[in-house]
């Protein structure tokens, strides 16, 4: 009893000590892990294996989209809108330039430049222009207003017409009053720029004799009512809307 009472003594472990084989059994553990992360450290992966992990871990619910340079629709070239926004020439510009074109062509009637401060008035005297109770142009009123519409077929400042009449009432001819005549030669002239290369729109009014009274009252009578019977081509400085 005594010797085996010895023998448990020597071979009991103390309260809270691991056993000793526990010790051995935790490094053995630990030298195989690192034995196989160091495996798998040194290992290559398979390419197509690898592609598949990283799309897997990847994946969203969006399809991915690979970047490529963008070049525009064709059907985008053709929607864009070019604005082309009309510019005015200088009126000063005109003057010396109408002036220019009167002096080369031999033949100039005596057409009346006024430069305001707002804008250029051009009278053509009607009695050049056209035929008594006529709205069609004579050859000398072609050649008049020709160089006229050569300048204007360059510029796109505003143009506006007016015709004008004397007080003399209209006793036959295909017009019944001053008034329509004064229009209908208007409508002449502003046909004739138009086929001279003038593009813009253009405003075209008929007077009559409503501004015969703008004449200087010293005039003789017959220089009034010759000075009356025009038609007047005013150029604006802005360019038409």
């Amino acid at each position: 009893m005594r010797a085996d009472a010895n023998s448990a003594q020597l071979t009991a472990t103390p309260a809270g000590d691991a056993p000793a084989w526990m010790v051995t059994f935790t490094d053995l553990v630990c030298l195989m892990l690192t034995f196989f992360v160091m495996l798998f450290a040194m290992s290559v992966p398979d390419e197509d294996t690898w592609q598949e992990v990283v799309s897997a871990l990847t994946q969203t619910d969006q399809p991915v989209v690979e970047e490529e340079e963008l070049s525009p629709r064709p059907d985008a070239e053709r929607n864009v809108t070019v604005l082309d926004i009309p510019q005015a020439a200088n009126l000063d510009y005109l003057v010396s330039l109408l002036r220019q074109k009167l002096d080369e062509a031999a033949d100039a009637p005596d057409i009346i430049l006024n430069r305001t401060e707002d804008q250029l008035v051009l009278s053509l005297p009607g009695d050049t222009l056209f035929e008594a109770s006529s709205a069609e142009l004579t050859q000398e009123g072609r050649s008049a207003v020709q160089p006229i519409a050569q300048m204007l077929s360059g510029i796109e400042n505003q143009v506006r017409l007016f015709g004008h009449a004397d007080p003399t009432p209209l006793r036959s001819g295909a017009y019944p009053s001053n008034w329509e005549l004064s229009l209908a030669r208007a409508v002449t002239v502003g046909r004739f720029l138009r086929s001279g290369g003038y593009r813009e729109d253009m405003v075209i009014a008929g007077m009559g004799d409503g501004r015969y009274g703008d004449l200087p009252a010293t005039l003789p009578q017959t220089e009034r009512y010759r000075l009356a019977r025009r038609v007047d081509i005013v150029i604006d400085p802005e360019a038409t809307q």
